[in-house]
């Protein structure tokens, strides 16, 4: 799950979306089924905003 303050930029939501994370209203984040993919997927992920 990602949460951010306030919407996040285009790059951003793009590579949420390439990962196959979805938004979710009713959560105010960016989720997705928790799986081991998905947990390598967030990993990459964080690695990669870092850079942003």
């Amino acid at each position: 799950m990602f949460i951010f303050k306030g919407k996040p930029d285009e790059q951003t939501r793009t590579l949420l979306k390439k990962n196959a994370f979805k938004w979710s209203p009713s959560k105010g984040a960016w989720i997705r089924q928790i799986t081991g993919n998905a947990q390598s997927a967030a990993r990459r992920i964080i690695k990669e905003l870092k850079v942003l």
